[in-house]
């Protein structure tokens, strides 16, 4: 690749055109590992409907989901530098494409479903963990001064894909039935293979293959990087994992249907698209930790209500309202962690956040459904979240103090630097 230009023309330097490819390129694949992926929960309420699953195991495939999802984040960093991006892409796809053929295998052997569950979560959860990985990492090295403007759109094609797929999936099932549905999502998703060739990784970043390892001793050198591991933990655990893993499970408990499923995806979906929109513009203004603060306040209030929430149009108001926060987060918490640990540690802040994650998104979503089926009360697992995300305002006010003090110390460090620099060249001028 040519260090200046490359294909079509379009500049390979840092806030380039080349840039601005990645940023779209990124944006479709996780139209289709994300997006697509909206059709999880929409399975659990189908499933429940035509096979009669039990609350207890329905959104088993879920739950394994989400966590082998953050498994392969964590294994896709640490093995980043083994093969080409356009690789770790191939394999994306491979994994996507086999888990829908698996349980459309499974549709024939009904008895035996939770196997075909049970597959089908852990090879959705790998494509999507490392496509994941993929479009937050690579793209990042493109980016240098427009890294907080365009950050929002790297996953943008999530809610947008989710919103059309919400759409989508319930017309293929009336259509060919769940099982046609999924053979057709085959092909869906193969759609990735369109940015296949251009996926690349920045000419002047070179990955250095390094020993493998959980936890770089460097990242604990650094202020605040455990407070903000901890805050990110909270969110991923404790409001993403309840919403990607028992959420669809949780309200058909209380009467919604299969559609209305679809219709709350898709209105959590939409806010998140536009929210995204709106982030990237007040991430112009605003610093980025006082952002953090404002969807952590929005995050406490929206886990409040749905936990309190028991018809359709109570769940709709929540997640009206949360997609709009959960975008904050989306758009900002990787360039918070780029302006936190740098670009260079930020493979490793990626790995630790995961690691601690993963085994909770397996043993919350369970402990939840537990809970709730013991106390007859399936959404009182969103009350125990709503207390961590209150926890998680004061974090995130921690955040905002630490990143300001680091960022007056640069400045005046850089002035130090501009002051010295100054009065060399005078002296210099003197002397001649």
């Amino acid at each position: 690749m040519d260090k200046k230009r490359n294909w079509f023309g379009l500049s390979t330097e840092k806030d380039g055109s080349y840039a601005y490819l990645m940023v779209a390129s990124s944006a479709w694949i996780s139209t289709f590992i994300y997006g697509y992926n909206v059709t999880c929960s929409l399975l659990t309420a189908t499933w429940k409907t035509s096979l009669g699953l039990e609350f207890e195991t329905a959104s088993i495939h879920q739950t394994l989901q989400l966590t082998c999802r953050y498994l392969s984040t964590i294994l896709t960093s640490l093995f980043l530098d083994r093969l080409s991006t356009s690789t770790w892409v191939l394999i994306t796809v491979i994994c996507m494409m086999a888990c829908y053929a698996t349980v459309f295998i499974g549709s024939f052997f009904v008895d035996y479903f939770i196997f075909f569950q049970i597959v089908y979560g852990v090879l959705n959860g790998f494509g999507v963990g490392i496509g994941y990985t993929l479009c937050i990492v690579t793209p990042q090295a493109w980016l240098d001064q427009k890294r907080a403007q365009l950050n929002g759109f790297i996953l943008i094609g999530a809610p947008l894909g989710a919103f059309g797929f919400s759409m989508l999936w319930p017309w293929m099932v009336n259509m060919f039935t769940w099982s046609g549905a999924l053979l057709i999502s085959i092909g869906i998703v193969s759609n990735i293979l369109i940015v296949w060739p251009i996926f690349e990784s920045h000419p002047e970043i070179k990955l250095e293959r390094k020993k493998i390892r959980i936890y770089n001793p460097e990242l604990g050198k650094l202020p605040g990087v455990k407070v903000f591991i901890l805050f990110n933990i909270v969110i991923g655990a404790f409001v993403i994992t309840p919403f990607l893993s028992i959420y669809s499970n949780v309200v058909t408990e209380f009467g919604v249907t299969t559609q209305q499923v679809s219709y709350l995806m898709m209105i959590c979906t939409a806010t998140e698209v536009s929210g995204r929109f709106i982030w990237g513009i007040i991430a112009k203004y605003v610093e980025l930790s006082k952002c953090a603060i404002l969807w952590s306040v929005g995050l406490f209030g929206c886990m409040t209500w749905i936990s309190m929430s028991s018809s359709f149009t109570q769940f709709a108001i929540g997640q009206l309202v949360s997609g709009f926060f959960l975008a904050g987060f989306g758009s900002h918490k990787h360039a918070l962690t780029v302006e936190l640990v740098g670009l260079k540690l930020q493979p490793d802040c990626i790995i630790i956040d995961n690691a601690l994650t993963c085994p909770l998104s397996f043993l919350i979503p369970l402990l939840f459904i537990k809970i709730g089926a013991y106390y007859k009360n399936p959404g009182i697992g969103f009350k125990i979240a709503a207390l961590f995300c209150f926890i998680n305002i004061g974090l995130a006010i921690y955040l905002h103090k630490l990143i300001h003090e680091i960022r007056t110390r640069k400045a005046s460090e850089s002035d130090k630097e501009r002051y010295t620099s100054e009065c060399v060249s005078d002296s210099a001028l003197k002397l001649n």
